[in-house]
């Protein structure tokens, strides 16, 4: 049995599909491919059959979290890896992966380091240097909510979602962040290293990481309810967490309600408001904190 599962969501990826499935024979390892498609209607499935080791699941009208919770239940092997069809895996992720899992057995999580880039005007790869900062420490709760997501660079172990459970489809762009704060706040332990092992491409397609930011206002409202659903059930045990949750929640009512003023919508204002203060009567305090620190650090 293979000791890693990469699972590949897909739907009309046949942009950039190719990049990602040449990613995977040269891990220095045996890897159980799946990619599960959501109803492609370009060469997607044509590019995924040129690849005879990869098994192909048809998962029609299914979302990107959909996809992933059908291919954690389609696939077999005792950890897991996510690989978008936009991205790649670096030289030997794999590797890295299995070799902290076995390093640190008692780990549920091996979180190597993930990179970001974007095409220049050549078409030239080029690194996101803000981006890259963000990610180049310890996963800390700071991290996991404000920062870049990157639930990709993490190889988890099967035990993990069988003990907390799979991604909540209620949310269709920050299901991993919501994911990744159960697995923080149960206490998950997690064997970091400091090797690069994936690629993140942020392009004008980009559900979450493109300059565009097409998807801020709903993504910014899924982060609103995600932090509104843990800050009611937070436990005064973990004050750090609670901080950091207050402190996200905060900001996040300051960027949507901002894009709404933009906007000229009113009511949007008022609701968005409205909603932070029957939570949380300080996050203007929360907020004015964050952003005199901002200025400070400028």
């Amino acid at each position: 049995m293979p000791i890693i599962s990469v699972i590949i969501p897909v739907l009309n990826a046949a942009t950039h599909l190719r990049a990602a499935l040449v990613s995977l024979p040269g891990q220095n390892t045996d890897v159980e491919a799946v990619l599960v498609d959501g109803g492609s209607r370009d060469d997607t499935l044509a590019i995924a059959a040129a690849h005879p080791s990869l098994r192909v699941i048809s998962a029609p009208g299914s979302s990107i979290y959909e996809a992933l919770n059908r291919g954690i239940a389609e696939t077999s092997a005792p950890a897991i890896v996510f690989l978008n069809a936009d991205d790649a895996l670096l030289p030997r992720a794999i590797e890295a992966w299995r070799d902290a899992l076995v390093r640190v057995p008692e780990c549920g999580i091996a979180r190597g380091r993930p990179t970001f880039v974007e095409s220049d005007r050549n078409g030239t790869l080029v690194p996101m240097a803000r981006l890259n900062s963000r990610v180049a420490g310890p996963l800390t709760a700071e991290v996991l909510l404000r920062g870049p997501c990157a639930i990709n660079s993490l190889c988890i172990r099967r035990s993990v979602f069988d003990s907390i459970g799979l991604f909540d489809t209620k949310y269709r762009l920050a299901a991993d962040r919501e994911w990744m704060l159960r697995a923080f706040r149960a206490g998950v332990g997690i064997a970091e290293f400091d090797s690069p092992v994936y690629r993140y491409l942020s392009h004008i397609g980009s559900s979450t990481i493109d300059r565009t930011r097409r998807n801020y206002a709903p993504m910014r409202r899924e982060h609103l309810d995600i932090a509104a659903r843990y800050l009611s059930t937070a436990s005064p045990c973990h004050p750090m967490l609670l901080r950091v949750l207050r402190r996200w929640h905060a900001a996040e009512t300051g960027m949507l309600a901002w894009h709404q003023v933009r906007a000229f919508d009113v009511s949007g204002v008022a609701s968005t408001l409205a909603h932070a203060t029957r939570l949380d009567a300080l996050w203007p305090a929360f907020l004015v904190g964050d952003s005199v620190r901002w200025l400070l650090r400028r």
